[in-house]
This record gives structure tokens, sequence and C-alpha cells, in this order.
């Protein structure tokens, strides 16, 4: 009798100690679950701040070119108009990014436009798109160096 209530208790405290085990697993996958994700309270990546570029330039050399530079999220978008003429003009379009100090692009569109009035009559034509080249930014002047053209090499804008 003895060994039966021995074997009984050693059943009993087996059977109590595997629950408790099976418990204490539950919980830690319990707490492993639990715990949350971690918040993100910065923003990572920074971001640029492209209204100080917002307004309208003038180049300072031939005074025949402006541009129009307007601010968004990811960029500076980009409008150069140059006279050719009393009937005609070139427009370049792009979105500029800041890389250091240049403003970098690599989608002008560039087109030339006539008008009705024209000698040889009105034409639209895109003269090429995709075009790369940046503005280096310099005391609140942009020098523009666009690798398709070699006019605009002398361009700085002011506002």
């Amino acid at each position: 009798m003895r060994k039966w209530m021995i074997f009984t208790a050693a059943a009993l405290l087996i059977v109590v100690a595997g629950c408790g085990a099976k418990k204490v697993q539950q919980d830690a996958a319990v707490a492993v679950t639990a715990v949350p994700e971690p918040e993100i309270t910065e923003d990572v990546q920074q971001k640029t701040d492209y209204s100080v570029f917002d307004g309208d330039y003038e180049d300072e050399y031939s005074q025949r070119a402006m541009m129009e530079a307007e601010a968004g999220e990811s960029g500076l978008h980009i409008v150069v108009s140059w006279s050719d003429s009393a009937f005609a003009y070139y427009r370049w379009e792009m979105k500029a990014v800041l890389e250091g100090d240049r403003l970098v692009y690599s989608d002008c569109i560039n087109e030339y436009f006539a008008s009705d009035d024209s000698p040889e009559g009105p034409s639209h034509d895109i003269l090429y798109t995709n075009g790369t080249g940046y503005f280096e930014v310099d005391s609140g002047k942009l020098k523009w160096t666009g690798a398709q053209d070699d006019s605009c090499r002398e361009c700085v804008f002011s506002k």
C-alpha cells in the first residue's frame, strides 16, 4: 500500500509538473506574440523643401530665356522658354531633384513652337524627349547645363 501511495503521489506530481510546464510554454508563446512592432516616430528619409526654388527666373546673359519653377513634394517642375523670334520659341520642360548642389533631371522634353504669323506657318515640333542635365545652385542663381543643348550652357537664371 505504501508503494501504491508513493507511486500515485509521484504520478500526480509528474502530471501537475507537466501541466505547469505546458502553461509556462503557452504563456511564453503569448508573450512572444504579444510584443508589438516598434513604432516609427521619425521619417527616416530626409525631405527637401523645394519651395525655396519656386518662382520666375530670367537668364542674366541673353535676357531671352525665362524659367518658371514650381515646387512639388518630390522635386521641382521646371519650364524654360527661349524666344527665337517674334513668331517662334523653344520650350523645355523637366522635373529636377536636388543632388548636392545640383538640380538634376533626366526627363526633359524640348519643343519648338511657331505661331500662325510665322513666315513658315504654324508648327509644333518635338525635338527630343528624356533629355538630361542639371542646374548648378550658386548664391540663389541657377546655371543650366543640358547634355543635349549647347545653347543652354551659358544660361544663368536669377529671380
